[in-house]
């Protein structure tokens, strides 16, 4: 299940919320104050690029130790 990151307009908290579809983002709540006036953020892991983080790097180039 995705996880969605909230904010609340009213105590300012940052919050994150495992919901089954988006539907239900309009039923979440802040767990903080209780408010239920929150903002759906954009998540930042979405727009992972190449080369910026953990694990085997591609490139086009020849490498090392390779066939000859």
């Amino acid at each position: 299940m995705p996880i969605y990151e909230f904010h609340c307009t009213r105590c300012q908290e940052r919050f994150e919320e495992i919901l089954r579809n988006l539907d239900q983002a309009e039923e979440v709540v802040c767990p903080e104050c209780g408010s239920e006036r929150v903002d759906r953020l954009q998540s930042g892991f979405a727009t992972l690029g190449a080369g910026s983080g953990p694990g085997p790097q591609s490139s086009c180039g020849p490498s090392s130790g390779g066939f000859t």
